[in-house]
């Protein structure tokens, strides 16, 4: 599709698709919003008025069989997805979605198995958001052997809700498979305040587990947030440690020290990789749907293709038997 408009359709519109999306893809050129499917023909009339939608459609089912559309962008919860996306594939349609990739492993197996029978379609899933700008420079500093090789790493942040699953996605980029996981939630009777003023009954969840390597990984979520307690991915290694923030009032950006060194330090940005940084999001990633769609590159590696949606509905799985259980669970699970 070199040097061609491409044309989409749209499957849902919230607040985040409003908010984000739809004026990212807008600022695309050759982009055009050929039809929009929202959940009722009112706010799709809203959705299509206000973003210049050419055709409001009462259904999904008939906006996915358009001849006209490239391209279908998902912005429904995740229980719709699967069916969407196997009936946008059927028809030809590249697929873009909002995380996750679907309500159930089973439906994952099966979109990620009708992706890659499609090729020629690009599928993508919207990444979870964190650490896209650091993930370039991350990825240099371990592939130049900055830590030597990986002995432990640790993923700590504090959310209201768990996300493990966002975590666990870009540690898998960074550092690999995961070979086997265990789980421990716990929660406390006295309840507390957060930040936002809300009392609450902290669980705290914990994930331990070991990469292919043999290394050890160790996941801990904490719905409490305090000044020292920041939400980072440490890498320790045989000749080094790496740690990255995520940016907050106190300090951001990529830390490092090799050994003998002392304290860590901040990395500085190489020239070729401020773009990024300065984006705050790091990777335009509606850009890079449309680009790859026109075959102009290759999908940016912090886009989670949906193999890498099925690993992550994978993981919090073998999450759930193992909190069950309280017992060791390998990975990848059987089929």
């Amino acid at each position: 599709m070199k040097n061609e408009p491409v044309r989409l359709g749209f499957v849902g519109a919230g607040n985040y698709t409003k908010i984000r999306l739809l004026p990212n893809f807008k600022e695309i050129p050759e982009i055009e919003l050929v039809a929009i499917a929202n959940s009722t023909e009112e706010s799709s009339q809203r959705v299509a008025n206000e973003f210049g939608f050419a055709e409001v459609i009462s259904d999904w089912e008939t906006l996915v069989k358009i001849p006209s559309i490239d391209a279908i962008v998902i912005g429904t919860q995740a229980p719709l997805h699967s069916e969407i996306t196997l009936a946008a594939l059927a028809s030809g349609k590249h697929v873009f979605m909002m995380n996750a990739i679907s309500a159930t492993l089973d439906e994952a197996r099966l979109m990620t198995q009708k992706a890659q029978e499609n090729p020629d379609l690009v599928t993508m899933i919207f990444p979870s958001g964190r650490y896209m700008r650091e993930d370039a420079l991350m990825q240099k500093l371990l592939e130049d052997g900055y830590v030597g090789e990986i002995v432990q790493v640790m993923v700590h942040w504090q959310t209201p809700f768990f996300g493990l699953g966002g975590m666990y996605e870009i540690a898998r980029r960074w550092v690999g498979e995961h070979t086997r996981i265990i789980a421990l939630r716990s929660s406390l009777e006295k309840k507390i305040e957060n930040p936002s003023g809300q009392l609450i009954q902290p669980t705290t969840n914990t994930v331990l587990g070991q990469l292919s390597n043999g290394a050890s990984i160790i996941y801990v979520h904490t719905p409490t947030s305090h000044s020292y307690n920041r939400t980072r991915i440490e890498i320790h290694g045989t000749e080094g440690t790496l740690i990255c923030y995520s940016p907050d009032e106190y300090q951001e950006g990529i830390y490092g020290a090799k050994t003998g060194e002392g304290e860590v330090q901040l990395i500085p940005v190489p020239a070729e990789m401020r773009s990024e940084w300065e984006n705050p999001i790091g990777v335009p990633v509606e850009a890079d749907f449309i680009a790859t769609i026109r075959e102009e590159k290759t999908p940016s590696p912090v886009i989670p293709t949906f193999e890498d949606g099925m690993r992550v509905m994978e993981l919090g799985e073998a999450w759930g038997i193992s909190a069950r259980n309280s017992a060791w669970v390998n990975l990848p699970l059987s089929s």
